[in-house]
């Protein structure tokens, strides 16, 4: 990676992920990706809805739609994780992204602090009001499910990842063309987290060599071809949004372009708690949001299993 600044290929971001001792074990290839909300810019015109800034805002919208007999929230969560977005967002508006990581990290904070149990409370006032899909614990995102909801105009708005856009370009081109929006997840009023903040990865997927491979340097010359212009330029065409430096430059698509803007402007990137806790750790919190989304726990109970649960991995 140092050999030609080769690493100054990829936006710095993408690389912090990799690196440790100041050494680089990984080349960043897929995606970045973050977490924002898709909505149908048709259905908020047809009820004079503005897109919301604030958590309050958000509410209010919701009801509008619920109202009208309009899903707010498309929700397949059938395998746990699309539900997690809500809540990492929330935590981050509430309380910063220092909440998760002295929780996570044990450095002073736990998943019993308020930020965890309002945030939880917050997601049941969603569910309560109807705000999402009947069965979402059933529905499974993997088959395109929650997408059925929002191309058939029976949900207004989905949380999730920006890769969601290279299906609604393969699957439903007309709707991307003309009805889909994107917002960044609203401000929490009197939060201490900064609303430019995201939940998400830059670089998505990385590629290794082994230790033991017997043609390292052919390896990384293969794993170049992944990520060189030919092969950005058509991960852009398909929706993607490389983690190469100057990509904005790259793209004239809208959409894409806000997403990039949004990774820009962010002054905290927040790694997919599933993802950046041990595996075992990010199962449980899967269950966890599964249950809470559910109403199966009090957001007391959730706050406490996750606790509970990262204790007892750690041995405390």
């Amino acid at each position: 990676m140092g050999a030609d600044n080769y690493k100054d290929r990829f936006v710095p971001a993408s690389l912090s992920n990799v690196t440790f001792d100041e050494k680089i074990y990984g080349v960043p290839v897929e995606n970045t990706a973050i977490a924002v909300i898709f909505y149908n810019k048709a259905i908020f015109e047809e009820y004079g809805l503005e897109p919301p800034t604030t958590w309050e805002e958000l509410l209010e919208v919701a009801q509008v739609l619920t109202d009208n007999g309009v899903t707010a929230f498309s929700l397949a969560n059938k395998t746990k994780w699309t539900s997690s977005m809500y809540y990492m967002y929330l935590v981050d508006r509430i309380a910063g992204p220092g909440a998760f990581m002295n929780a996570a990290n044990r450095t002073g904070g736990s998943f019993t602090d308020p930020a965890f149990v309002q945030a939880g409370e917050m997601i049941q006032q969603l569910v309560e009001m109807g705000a999402f899909n009947e069965g979402f614990n059933g529905l499974d995102y993997d088959t395109g499910q929650g997408r059925m909801l929002i191309y058939a105009e029976e949900a207004a708005m989905e949380i999730m990842g920006s890769w969601e856009i290279g299906n609604f370009i393969s699957e439903n081109p007309d709707f991307y063309e003309n009805n889909l929006g994107v917002l960044a997840f609203p401000a929490v009023e009197g939060g201490e987290g900064d609303p430019s903040n995201v939940v998400g990865t830059v670089g998505d997927n990385y590629y290794h060599i082994s230790s033991t491979c017997e043609h390292p340097d052919e390896a990384f010359e293969l794993l170049t071809y992944l990520i060189d212009d030919e092969s950005v330029a058509l991960r852009i065409t398909s929706g993607r949004i490389p983690p190469v430096a100057g990509v904005a430059e790259m793209i004239e698509e809208p959409i894409l372009q806000q997403v990039v803007q949004l990774v820009e402007n962010a002054e905290s990137v927040q790694l997919w708690y599933d993802q950046y806790l041990p595996p075992e750790l990010g199962e449980a919190h899967k269950d966890i949001m599964q249950a809470l989304f559910g109403l199966e726990i009090t957001p007391e109970e959730a706050a406490q299993m996750h606790e509970d649960a990262i204790a007892e991995y750690y041995g405390e």
